[in-house]
């Protein structure tokens, strides 16, 4: 149980150490649009002077520059709200899972002693172990990185539609399916299990399954239909053979 602890954050602490270098180069990349450009105005204003022969102070500021009622674009907020949201879920995760595995090493630790009060000693830690709720944490590190996962994921797309329609279309619909695919049951690992009955569980029903039934109906409905015919005569023609 213990190793499976360990084994398991040592992943997550990778994994949300890589996706902290993504999600931190987006956010110093999104984080521009919410302060103003202020050296494309003091540009404007070194031409204007250049132009007419006076010095930069002395040129006049122009009302359209809107220093004092800039207010950035309502898709810029949520661009970099989403964003700033995924890397606090992000930090978080990475926070909790560090003083976790050290738990975990304290708990591996042999304590010296005679066998009597190593029994005693690991019997504590256990107790504290439960009493600080540290199985339930360490399970739910993994759905606070899986929230983060798919918050970013709704960023990348609002942060694609101003720019392309359809790819932020493309890009929605791949990983929506993939993260419906594999964290659906993360969340709701009970009600998923009623839904798909007859494969009792979501993760049964995989991405490779459903690529699998396109290719075959692609490829089925590229065939001919005297192919079709031909071949399904022959297959009843071999079941008839094998019965007799």
């Amino acid at each position: 149980m213990v190793e499976g602890w360990k084994d398991g954050l040592d992943v997550l602490l990778v994994f949300a150490g890589l996706f902290l270098a993504v999600v931190t180069t987006f956010v110093a990349r999104t984080s521009q649009s919410l302060q103003l450009a202020s050296i494309l105005y003091e540009l404007t204003n070194v031409q204007r002077a250049a132009a007419n022969g006076a010095l930069v102070d002395s040129v006049p500021r122009s009302g359209l520059t809107p220093f004092s009622d800039f207010r950035p674009a309502t898709s810029d907020l949520w661009v970099n709200g989403l964003c700033f949201t995924s890397l606090s879920l992000s930090l978080a995760t990475a926070l909790v899972a560090v003083p976790m595995k050290q738990w975990i090493h304290l708990y591996m630790a042999v304590p010296s002693g005679t066998p009597r009060d190593r029994c005693r000693v690991r019997q504590f830690r256990y107790m504290g172990l439960q009493e600080w709720r540290v199985p339930f944490i360490i399970g739910f590190l993994p759905v606070l990185m899986s929230a983060s996962l798919g918050v970013f994921l709704a960023d990348l797309v609002i942060f694609l539609v101003p720019l392309c329609l359809a790819t932020a279309s493309v890009v929605g619909a791949f990983t929506f399916t993939i993260f419906a695919d594999t964290q659906s049951p993360t969340f709701f690992p009970f009600s998923i299990c009623h839904v798909f009955t007859k494969l009792r569980c979501l993760n049964m029903f995989s991405l490779s399954t459903c690529i699998s039934f396109i290719m075959i109906c692609s490829i089925s409905s590229s065939y001919p239909s005297s192919n079709l015919k031909s071949q399904r005569n022959l297959a009843l023609h071999s079941q008839r053979r094998c019965q007799t």
